[in-house]
């Protein structure tokens, strides 16, 4: 499997902590296209990617605040590449499953390259449009779905994913921003 983490030692304002995810698992939905995936991949929020029902890899973001700012984060990121992951909350696939052969240096770079690019380019991504695309790929959109935060569940059915990262929800006939938390079902 191919797990890496990247510290980030860049400024960014804790409002935009979100975006960080988004541009992320975008990047590896693109990346898993140009190697060759061609089955759909999916994300189920808030960080984790899914191909034909199964999860594939994750991301994982640590950060380092003071004040109003992020100063720096550390982005981790998991890929199932040849055995199955051990977590016993989904069923999982391998790139190896999907008949991929990219190997895991390879991988890296591409994942690297993303990375750097994000760094030096921040201010020119247009969040809004990997928003409206991750929300298209969200991986049970015709479900009610329940999330697990603060401590509590609330079910509502998916409407979309914000260009802040946050998870729009229809809980009866009115709209929630959920910032945080866990799909659970």
């Amino acid at each position: 499997d191919l797990t890496c983490s990247f510290l980030i030692n860049k400024k960014i304002k804790i409002n935009d902590i979100e975006k960080i995810n988004i541009f992320i698992v975008s990047a590896l939905i693109d990346i898993f296209k140009n190697i060759g995936i061609r089955e759909r991949v999916e994300f189920k929020w808030p960080n984790d990617i899914f191909v034909k029902k199964k999860k594939i890899g994750g991301v994982l973001i640590e950060t380092v605040l003071s004040k109003k700012f992020i100063e720096q984060f550390v982005i981790g990121i998991g890929i199932n590449h040849v055995k199955k992951s051990l977590d016993n909350k989904y069923s999982c696939i391998s790139l190896k499953d999907l008949k991929n052969k990219v190997d895991p240096l390879t991988l890296f770079f591409l994942i690297s390259e993303r990375i750097s690019y994000f760094e030096s380019k921040f201010q020119e991504i247009d969040f809004k449009l990997l928003s409206k695309n991750l929300s298209g790929l969200f991986f049970n959109k015709n479900n009610l779905i329940t999330i697990k935060f603060k401590n509590e569940n609330t079910v509502g059915k998916f409407k979309s994913i914000n260009e802040n990262g946050e998870l729009i929800i229809f809980i009866d006939k009115h709209l929630r921003k959920i910032n945080f938390g866990e799909i659970v079902s």
